[in-house]
């Protein structure tokens, strides 16, 4: 398929426009995400990563959506070309009055683009909240790992303490239990206490609309400063 039947197939499939009007609603889509109208007639093999990510998204807002889910948007592009297509995503949000759920590993792109931020683990939420909250001062043991994790240039994102350090191996604990105790710091540091094993963390408010999974969460800031006061 060409690009212009890639983008025309939403808009059809969906009665977004009539067979008359589908090249122009085509060529106002490809416009938007700033694809120029000579790249239609091309297949996807023949654009770059960044023309093929646009086509992507020309397809998505085509039926006008509320909501538009990225899972790893970025991922496959370059840094230059990332920021074009994130800036993108951003300028079509305001136009078009859309919410955008960006599912990522890239915390540097999520504290770029978003204003609320869920942590998942081995299919969980641990950590929610505002992106500063959760960034600023994460209170879940994985939180802080993944932090730990950004490249030196966002050192600025750590706080206090160092956050686990990816060793051991996971706990399977089904539906009881923690399943990130095996790999938790917090959880050794506090001499394995049983019920991170065996019971499993509710998410609880540790400050305004910031809530984390861990039973300690609550308590970790103090934990953090004996830590630096022994050392």
């Amino acid at each position: 398929m060409s690009v212009e039947q890639l983008i025309a197939e939403p808009l059809r499939r969906f009665g977004v426009s009539s067979r008359s009007s589908t090249r122009t609603a085509v060529v106002a889509l490809a416009d938007r995400v700033k694809l120029g109208e000579e790249l239609l007639p091309r297949k996807p093999a023949e654009l770059s990563g960044g023309q093929r990510q646009r086509v992507g998204i020309a397809r998505a807002i085509a039926v006008n959506p509320r909501v538009l889910i990225c899972d790893e948007p970025v991922s496959s592009l370059d840094v230059s070309v990332q920021a074009q297509i994130t800036g993108l995503i951003q300028e079509l949000q305001r136009e078009l009055a859309m919410t955008s759920l960006f599912i990522t590993h890239d915390l540097s792109l999520a504290w770029s683009l978003v204003e609320r931020v869920l942590v998942m683990y081995s299919g969980r939420i641990v950590e929610r909240g505002s992106v500063d909250d959760v960034f600023r001062e994460p209170r879940h043991p994985y939180t802080k790992m993944l932090l730990a994790a950004v490249p030196q240039r966002k050192a600025e994102l750590r706080r206090e303490g160092e956050p686990g350090s990816n060793t051991g191996e996971p706990v399977v604990v089904g539906d009881t239990g923690c399943a990130f105790c095996g790999r938790c710091d917090l959880y050794r540091e506090l001499g394995e206490p049983d019920v991170c094993r065996v019971v499993q963390p509710p998410l609880v408010e540790v400050g305004g609309e910031h809530d984390a999974a861990c039973h300690f969460a609550v308590t970790t800031r103090d934990v953090i400063k004996q830590r630096e006061r022994r050392s």
